[in-house]
């Protein structure tokens, strides 16, 4: 029987679109009836709890999809009785080779329709499947053969011109002016791997060392993969004049060689060009830390809203890279490489999961808070809205490096809430968020405190309660903060604060608000000037963002109490945690801790002699206790210049050596380091 949407069905298998076929039913029936096209495809990769594995089927559950992008594969298989991710599915049908098939199997919708809040997502998964003409249905019931593919109109002489321009790019990096980074950024399947192996083995071969930095070994293997073959086919090198060993590859005095970030930090080795491959998955303080030591620098990354850390990337690190390298240059990969242009398969799961542009809207002539509404929207009539639901969606992904496609089946499901704010009747802000806590039976409540249960979701009691052993903390309702985004043309102009406001006010009085977040010192100074009060700062760094996390609350009249002890508790820790816990954390975002944890009390008479031998002219080293605590006391240092606060920050507060202080300061001795202190020190006296 020959398989609708298999090679064997055209005689040029290699030039067709990609295909989605739907297998609805009962289970059995849905794995019987996808056995045929298992046995008619070289590769098969299979997405289940229990799926079949044997030599050309490479079988994963839906959790382990991360290990598998950039590796190609004839047929996915995506087993939808096990686990469905809207994260996976999208990201996985971006391994579907050229002429490839995407089989999703589902249960009958009717088996979800009618259960609580199950059933509004699958609602949407089936509506969109049904609306878009391209996919072939398969159940009991009969086919649905869908739509003729659209036209091919595949130009290879098009796509090659793509990628030469990219690698003379790249090569013109390590050959041309120093400090002269590109960022070269691309969607799935465009050839940006083969453009980078490619590149590195042009270089290796005009005597260049080339480094790969990236976050782990498989992220870079079809990258040593497609250099490999570049200097195999090339017609002055026999195979045995290189050789190539994994993420090394060595030809005469020169190599290609990989190395994690770490590492690479540890070692600083010399290169005449680094290329740091999908640079959105590593932290951007990481990023910042590797850009000094190295003149010659092409950041690489896939740019796609549906993981969300290629937004990050060009929200938190292309600002400050343009900051230190104003001749940054920028290439952007357009053409599909792995599938034609006008792929179905890739157009569907982007409309799907609502990853493409939302139409623009008319903006309101003048902005005023007074007249901002915060409404609840109803994700039960979320088909019914898809219009807004799109447009607020954009806001949020366009604001949040993290923002995924299961953000959106939070929000169909009703486990995660949203709000939109409006000025009139002109969309400029979404909130999302869920409730948490208010938990009443003891034994789960003295189980968490012990740190014996975990209960999904309820982050900040449950993180609190395990810091604070206080198990009044439980029974409170929370409701956290999980994105808040406002539109570009009304930011900074104190929209975010006037929805928190009446989030806290009109909308959940009897909540206490909270949001917890990788910390910076922008995005807190932010919470603390809406009223909220720093309650935990996490000791270690956050494995995504590289930066350490942070809770903030805020209550109302009735839960003050509570808020006000867990922020009196932590500015009891915060000189000890960030001495012992939180060295590396930025000064800045220091500093705005600090403004929140200030005690006014008299020095003692010993500290206050201290003091003053000091700013006479005596020695740091004997004074820098009292000096600590007089700048800890202090409610006019944080009016200080950045720098003078980020001095005394590193000096005073943290007690680094002075070796460390030199170079970010430029001080030329202790000399001068004492008298720089004492000058600051002194203007803060004068002040109080």
């Amino acid at each position: 029987m020959e398989i609708a949407g298999t090679p064997s069905s055209t005689s040029d298998a290699t030039n067709q679109h990609r295909q989605l076929i739907v297998i609805e039913g009962e289970k059995d029936w849905c794995i019987q009836s996808v056995a045929p096209y298992l046995n008619q495809y070289n590769s098969v990769l299979y997405i289940s709890s229990q799926s079949p594995s044997n030599g050309h089927i490479t079988a994963i559950e839906a959790h382990q999809y991360h290990h598998h992008l950039g590796r190609e594969y004839d047929c996915v298989v995506y087993d939808g009785y096990s686990d469905l991710r809207p994260n996976a599915l999208m990201a996985l049908s971006g391994v579907v080779k050229m002429a490839g098939v995407m089989l999703l199997i589902l249960p009958p919708l009717s088996n979800f329709l009618g259960k609580t809040n199950k059933g509004v997502e699958r609602q949407w998964l089936y509506n969109a499947l049904k609306n878009n003409q391209y996919t072939r249905w398969q159940s009991k019931e009969g086919n649905d053969l869908g739509a003729s593919l659209p036209p091919i109109t595949n130009n290879r002489k098009a796509i090659l011109e793509t990628q030469a321009q990219a690698i003379e790019k790249v090569i013109k990096v390590a050959s041309g002016r120093r400090n002269r980074p590109l960022v070269l950024t691309a969607d799935r399947g465009r050839g940006k791997t083969s453009v980078l192996g490619m590149s590195a083995a042009d270089l290796l071969l005009a005597a260049n060392h080339v480094i790969i930095c990236a976050p782990a070994p498989a992220t870079v293997q079809k990258a040593f993969e497609h250099a490999t073959d570049r200097l195999l086919n090339h017609h002055s090198i026999a195979p045995h004049q290189f050789s190539a060993n994994g993420q090394n590859i060595h030809y005469k005095t020169h190599s290609i060689q990989y190395f994690p970030p770490d590492r690479l930090l540890e070692i600083l080795p010399e290169a005449n060009l680094l290329i740091v491959d999908e640079a959105a998955a590593i932290p951007t303080q990481l990023l910042l830390k590797i850009i000094p030591h190295y003149h010659r620098v092409v950041f690489s990354t896939t740019i796609h809203g549906y993981e969300g850390s290629g937004r990050g990337f060009e929200l938190r690190f292309l600002p400050r890279l343009k900051a230190i390298y104003p001749d940054v240059s920028f290439h952007r990969l357009e053409q599909p490489i792995r599938w034609l242009p006008g792929d179905p398969l890739e157009e569907f799961w982007q409309q799907c999961f609502l990853c493409y542009p939302a139409a623009k809207t008319q903006h309101a002539v003048e902005f005023n808070t007074d007249e901002i509404r915060l409404i609840k929207f109803d994700h039960f009539i979320a088909m019914e809205n898809r219009t807004l639901l799109h447009q607020a969606f954009n806001l949020l992904v366009n604001a949040h490096y993290q923002t995924t496609p299961e953000d959106l089946w939070r929000i169909l499901t009703g486990e995660h809430q949203l709000f939109l704010a409006y000025q009139n009747s002109q969309l400029v802000g979404a909130l999302v968020g869920c409730p948490e806590g208010n938990f009443q039976e003891q034994s789960l409540i003295s189980a968490i405190t012990a740190g014996e249960r975990r209960v999904k979701g309820h982050l900040l009691p449950q993180q609190l309660l395990l810091h604070y052993q206080d198990e009044a903390i439980a029974q409170q309702a929370f409701f956290r903060v999980v994105r808040i985004a406002v539109d570009p043309e009304y930011q900074h102009q104190g929209l975010g604060t006037a929805m928190l406001q009446q989030l806290n006010s009109e909308l959940l009085p009897q909540f206490i608000i909270g949001s917890a977040f990788s910390a910076n010192a922008g995005l807190l100074s932010f919470w603390l000037k809406a009223g909220f009060s720093i309650v935990k700062l996490g000791t270690r760094k956050d494995a995504a963002s590289g930066e350490h996390s942070v809770i903030v609350l805020k209550s109302g009249s009735r839960q003050q109490h509570l808020v006000d002890t867990l922020n009196h508790e932590f500015s009891n820790d915060i000189e000890h945690q960030l001495i012992h816990y939180c060295r590396q954390l930025c000064p800045e975002l220091i500093a705005v801790v600090l403004s929140q944890t200030i005690k006014t009390k008299p020095l003692s008479t010993r500290y206050h002699h201290l003091l003053q031998r000091f700013l006479a002219g005596g020695s740091l080293d004997i004074a820098l206790p009292a000096v600590r605590q007089w700048c800890l006391q202090s409610e006019t240092w944080f009016s200080l210049p950045v720098k003078a606060q980020s001095l005394l920050v590193e000096a005073i507060v943290l007690a680094k050596p002075l070796n460390e202080l030199k170079g970010r300061y430029a001080i030329t001795g202790k000399k001068a380091f004492q008298e720089r202190i004492r000058k600051i020190v002194s203007s803060l006296q004068n002040d109080r």
